[in-house]
């Protein structure tokens, strides 16, 4: 019986070669389409959901180049200047942090991408520290966090709370 089914199948597919190739095309994209929504929808329920209270933690994002009204290039990382009194007067919003990206090329040549952050930054994002504390800390980008694997490529142990990582900076 199944053998018929599959002749008969096969049979129509011949004579309407047309008509199934878009349906079986159609079936395809929606499949994709479906799947890449679900990832979608799963990859935003479930970014970062280890910190606490991370329901109430939202992100805006300005990294980039972008083109002004005149078509010159300017940097994305200005509006946080601009924006940064604004964003303060919503009443919705509690507090914020801002973060910046930084490039660093160590002694070693070592080129690191990393973080610059204000003092606010560890109340939002909470971290376990092997050596030493954020608290006390200006937050004047002459202080860096390390993880524990750049502490071993740079020093070669884990503790190096005192050290000092010379190098070459560029702020991106």
């Amino acid at each position: 019986m199944t053998w018929s089914y599959l002749k008969i199948a096969f049979r129509a597919m011949r004579r309407y070669r047309v008509q199934h190739l878009i349906t079986i095309t159609a079936i395809a994209v929606g499949f994709t389409c479906f799947i890449m929504g679900a990832y979608w929808y799963y990859w935003e329920r479930h970014f970062d959901t280890f910190h606490p209270e991370y329901e109430r933690i939202y992100a805006l994002t300005t990294h980039g180049l972008t083109r002004t009204a005149d078509g010159r290039l300017a940097e994305r990382h200005q509006i946080h200047v601009s924006v940064e009194q604004e964003i303060a007067g919503f009443p919705e919003v509690e507090s914020f942090t801002w973060v910046r990206s930084h490039s660093y090329t160590s002694r070693k040549d070592q080129d690191y991408i990393g973080l610059v952050v204000d003092s606010l930054f560890f109340s939002y994002f909470f971290s376990d520290f092997v050596d030493g504390t954020w608290k006390g800390i200006p937050f004047d980008q002459e202080y860096i966090i390390l993880t524990e694997s750049m502490a071993y490529r740079e020093f070669g142990h884990l503790y190096c709370t005192g050290e000092q990582l010379q190098g070459k900076k560029e702020i991106i």
